[in-house]
């Protein structure tokens, strides 16, 4: 193949075209290529030497190819190897310049860092395509440039090395998105099913009854029977092709638990005392109101729900280890309203800025409007439970004398004194300067035990003023605490009635008697 005219034919440097005063070319450290025959180097030996490459194969002065350290770019005879890959000698004449070393014994060329191929550099990919050598041609042979250089024969036995066809870069990474995923195994929990669920982001895969499921809730008859694209009209007629529904946003776990109660299968559910997951229990009370299937349930309502929130006591006291988030939707699904308006309640007096302890999960469904109701609630709490002390502190202030008790004309520092304490307990609390109800980041709890620790000394001949004042803020911190109102409105009642008599927590309903 012919090589390509080298633009920069004859100046011999990387940098451009460089010239000595005698119009003679440079090399690319400053060399002279072809000096005159008198010349030498300023550390020239007695005889002229060869002048190494940079890994140590001497180089033709008079044949030198023209290009940059990393490739031969130009050069009309054959590539041998670039300064990278493995180095090839050309005729041995001794260059000049001033950069000639001492005589030595040739090192043997050394091999490429990046890869075992010794394939030549080149600019193009076109001369790449062309000089394909073996993977151990580490060949040192001296040549000329019109003379090809031989490359060792290799046994027949032996298969020769081939250029890659494409860049390591290419290759897929373990885990890669190009790597397809097997798929889960299916569960048959109807061996003779003829619908398939594909559910969770993983598409963990249901064999089930279409009719049971169908019979389970109108949503489901609706859907498989009904005009949806999952229905079995919208199937083909093929026989072959499976019935498959994907739900990519339903819990696998919670799913088998609702399937294996809709097929009978209880030996795969636990018992009514028996222990559950909370989190499992949760994902199950979801699927149950997507699908309104709450009344599958029943048999198992109330004995799992008395398990999971007498479990959920014991771990620990912030309201994310009782998952309160989690037990206050399983109540809104069953129609538990005791346990709803505990919960509801239990995140009215704990959520504060403290981690664990904030009033909104993300991880956990909300039933409509009660969290908008505890926030206005808890914002009125904590106004009440400020008042009275704001309202000492503003008189103390003002030098209200009718906040002295005693009317002792004698002693003028009752006033001053209480103010001081009171400002110091504050403060010790953080908080002092009084905040705004919005600023407050304690929980209502924490608040009112703290504003009950608050000390209003005085001297000690007006102990009746401390003894007054303490009493006014103790009265009125309770006072506080006990009108705190329901925080379920007449739709969350309502809510809660209906749903109670689909799971069996609604009482019994009395009959009336008969009459004689």
């Amino acid at each position: 193949m012919a090589s390509q005219p080298n633009p920069c034919e004859g100046s011999g440097s990387i940098f451009g075209n460089s010239t000595t005063p005698l119009g003679q070319p440079k090399s690319a450290f400053g060399g002279l290529t072809n000096p005159p025959d008198k010349s030498g180097s300023i550390f020239s030996p007695s005889a002229p030497q060869p002048m190494p490459t940079l890994f140590g194969a001497p180089i033709d002065a008079s044949h030198a190819p023209q290009g940059s350290l990393f490739g031969n770019i130009g050069h009309t005879g054959p590539r041998t190897g670039s300064s990278l890959g493995a180095s090839a000698t050309l005729t041995n004449q001794p260059p000049q310049g001033p950069f000639v070393f001492p005589s030595r014994t040739p090192m043997r060329p050394q091999k490429s860092i990046f890869r075992r191929s010794t394939t030549p550099a080149s600019p193009t990919p076109v001369s790449r395509s062309s000089q394909v050598q073996t993977r151990n041609s580490w060949s040192s042979t001296p040549c000329t440039s019109s003379t090809p250089v031989s490359l060792p024969s290799r046994p027949s036995s032996e298969t020769p090395a081939t250029t890659p066809s494409h860049t390591p870069v290419s290759r897929s990474r373990p885990g890669s998105k190009s790597e397809k995923r097997e798929p889960p195994p299916k569960t048959y929990i109807d061996p003779n099913g003829d619908l398939c669920l594909e559910v969770g982001p993983f598409s963990a895969q249901f064999i089930v009854c279409s009719k049971t499921m169908a019979r389970s809730s109108p949503f489901w008859n609706k859907m498989l029977y009904g005009g949806f694209a999952e229905g079995k009209k919208a199937q083909p007629g093929n026989e072959k092709s499976e019935w498959v529904v994907k739900l990519p946003e339903d819990n696998p776990a919670a799913m088998e638990i609702a399937l294996n109660i809709i097929h009978s299968r209880f030996d795969q559910v636990c018992g009514y005392e028996d222990f559950i997951y909370t989190t499992h229990f949760y994902n199950l009370c979801v699927l149950t109101d997507k699908y309104d299937m709450t009344h599958i349930l029943r048999p198992w309502a109330r004995g799992w729900s008395r398990s999971t929130h007498s479990q959920c006591e014991k771990l620990g006291q912030s309201l994310r280890l009782k998952f309160c988030h989690e037990r206050l939707w399983i109540a809104w699904e069953l129609g538990d309203r005791t346990t709803f308006e505990g919960m509801a309640r239990a995140l009215l007096l704990e959520s504060s800025a403290a981690v664990g302890n904030y009033l909104r999960y993300v991880g956990a469904l909300e039933p409509p409007g009660i969290y908008e109701s505890i926030e206005k609630v808890r914002l009125n709490t904590i106004k009440l439970l400020l008042k009275p002390l704001n309202h000492i502190v503003q008189g103390l202030v003002q030098n209200d004398e009718t906040f002295c008790k005693e009317k002792c004309k004698t002693e003028r520092d009752c006033q001053p004194l209480m103010l001081g304490n009171i400002i110091q307990s504050l403060h010790r609390h953080q908080l002092w300067p009084l905040p705004e109800a919005l600023a407050v980041q304690h929980s209502v709890s924490q608040l009112a035990a703290l504003l009950l620790t608050v000390e209003v000394e005085s001297s000690a001949c007006h102990r009746d003023c401390s003894r007054f004042h303490k009493a006014g803020i103790k009265n009125g911190i309770e006072k506080a605490m006990q009108s705190i109102p329901s925080l379920l409105t007449d739709a969350h009642q309502r809510h809660l009635e209906t749903q109670a008599k689909k799971s069996g927590f609604a009482p019994p309903e009395k009959v009336p008697p008969a009459k004689p």
